[in-house]
């Protein structure tokens, strides 16, 4: 049995599942909002509340190991931008490893979208060379894919709760993205699309009422479909929006910033929408030799 946190910067996540031949099997997926990168400082420092908001996350999701072994061998707890990014981190560190008995594994932004993209063939039909899978986090955005026969990623610090906060970096991320991307390396590859913003999306436009793995898993959105819903949600008030199916109370006020995000990608490579996947960094990581005696 094997278990990994993903300290993220909207949420915090926890999987805990069995490995055999290669398969996850006995999967189960616990999720407990944070919002550690909200209220940043300009130079990346945490705020305290978001700090305490991420441990008591952490906490509450302790009793889902059960009779786990806390030991590098069962348990992983990473950790991806607002953390790595802060000076501030080893407050957090510190009582996040004291919580859960291992050291936190800060992830740099190519292993975040190595993870990704590998959990996200896990679940998908497409071949490791057409695949393009986009994350959309709340402090990061990763794209990752093939380039002549070789794996390529960009990571870019501009996220749902970055966009949030400060929406005038929309433009920012516009620039660095052409800058950094040519649209002829992209413009054959499927859209996969991992993350909260991508996988709620598919959940609104499936009109479901609970959270349904199996409907949302491979489903496809279209970009005139998102645009529609961004112009829709819009126009709402608070009390509209509390009512929308498939939309968390947690990302009310991240979906359009997260959607901005996906709108300027694809219009800026001509892809017309993606493919929603559950299978992401949680699994790619689940699936790793990251833990202590696998096979490296």
């Amino acid at each position: 049995m094997r278990a990994v946190f993903d300290v993220g910067s909207n949420s915090v996540r926890l999987a805990v599942a069995d490995v055999k031949n290669g398969k996850l099997v006995n999967q189960q997926t616990y999720l407990a909002f944070s919002r550690l990168a909200e209220g940043r400082a300009a130079d990346g420092s945490l705020t305290e509340p978001a700090m305490l908001r991420t441990f008591q996350a952490v906490q509450s999701l302790m009793p889902h190991l059960g009779r786990l072994p806390r030991c590098s061998e069962h348990l992983l707890v990473t950790a991806t931008a607002a953390l790595r990014q802060a000076p501030n981190r080893r407050f957090l560190m510190d009582r996040l490893e004291e919580l859960c008995g291992v050291p936190v594994r800060l992830l740099s932004p190519q292993e975040e979208a190595y993870y990704g993209f590998t959990g996200a063939l896990a679940g998908s039909d497409a071949a490791a060379a057409e695949a393009l899978v986009l994350d959309i986090g709340g402090g990061s955005t990763e794209l990752s894919y093939f380039h002549k026969d070789r794996w390529s990623s960009k990571s870019f610090p501009y996220g749902c709760l970055v966009l949030k906060d400060h929406p005038d970096r929309l433009g920012h991320f516009r620039a660095d993205l052409g800058e950094s991307l040519s649209a002829s390396i992209l413009k054959e590859k499927r859209l996969i699309g991992i993350g909260g913003t991508l996988t709620t999306l598919a959940a609104i436009l499936l009109g479901l009422d609970t959270y349904d793995p199996e409907a949302i898993h491979k489903s496809r959105i279209n970009r005139s479909d998102w645009l529609s819903f961004m112009q829709s949600y819009a126009a709402m008030t608070p009390s509209e929006r509390a009512h929308i199916p498939g939309l968390a109370a947690e990302r009310r006020d991240t979906i359009l910033p997260g959607l901005l995000i996906l709108d300027v990608i694809c219009s800026s490579f001509q892809l017309e929408g993606y493919t929603a996947s559950v299978t992401d960094g949680l699994d790619g990581i689940l699936l790793s030799n990251l833990y202590a005696g696998s096979e490296q």
